[in-house]
């Protein structure tokens, strides 16, 4: 019921038995109202047991655990199938492979941390079992060091994988970037930095760059031999025409 109140789920007099609070509820002592005023600076009970709701320490019962362990367990799941595919045939993972991984590894969840933190240290341990890579394209991201907390935006949604800071004051990143946290990436640098900064992808582990290059080279092969048949084309119907 308290991590219910904390989450909004739950109003402070669903979530409490008895609107008052005791020294011992075992032997049901009631806390004086010089106590709690010396305390919580009110003697209204509601107000205190609110506040105790809030900021005191409590203990999950067992199912509070295991529904909140689920919870996480299920938002750690999601972002994976969101952001990693099978690396052999480049198909997106099932729930059903991802849980299957995830019991066959024996990954232990932590409730209490955020999804994204725990990701980097549960995927090496899922690789063991489930032939993953990550789906994300390169950018070069560019910034003034004026926008400083802009950093650590990029570092929640993206993976730095090389950072440099110009003469002029600009920090230069590397970033890779998964389809699924592009839009938060976008949104969360406006308020830092009002729109100023400079984002253009530079590759993507679906295409190695070198094979860009190469067909770009090819492509120009082609380009200019065309251009050398029209070239010579035009010079023999040039000489038709002089000869008549």
């Amino acid at each position: 019921a308290t991590a219910k109140f904390r989450e909004e789920e739950m109003a402070a007099e669903d979530a409490l038995e008895v609107v008052e609070v005791f020294t011992d509820a075992h032997k049901f002592t009631r806390v004086s109202d010089a106590d709690l005023k010396s305390a919580f600076g009110t003697t209204d009970q509601l107000e205190c047991c609110t506040k105790i709701l809030q900021s005191g320490e409590f203990s999950l019962s067992t199912a509070e655990k295991r529904e909140k362990m689920d919870a996480r367990t299920d938002e750690i799941i999601g972002e994976i199938i969101q952001n990693y595919r099978n690396a052999q045939n480049k198909l997106g993972i099932t729930k059903d492979e991802a849980d299957w991984a995830f019991k066959q590894a024996k990954i232990k969840v932590d409730y209490e941390k955020p999804a994204l933190s725990q990701i980097d240290s549960i995927i090496p341990k899922l690789r063991e079992h489930l032939n993953i890579e990550k789906i994300e394209t390169d950018y070069v991201i560019k910034f003034h060091e004026k926008f400083g907390s802009a950093l650590s935006v990029i570092k929640r949604h993206s993976d730095v994988k090389s950072l440099k800071k110009d003469i002029e004051g600009y920090f230069i990143a590397d970033i890779g970037v998964s389809p699924a946290h592009m839009d938060a990436l976008i949104k969360d640098l406006q308020k830092p930095t009002g729109g100023d900064y400079q984002l253009e992808p530079i590759g993507s582990n679906n295409e190695p760059k070198s094979a860009k290059l190469d067909t770009s080279s090819k492509s120009g092969g082609h380009k200019d031999k065309k251009d050398r048949d029209k070239k010579g084309k035009d010079k023999k119907d040039g000489k038709k025409k002089k000869k008549s």
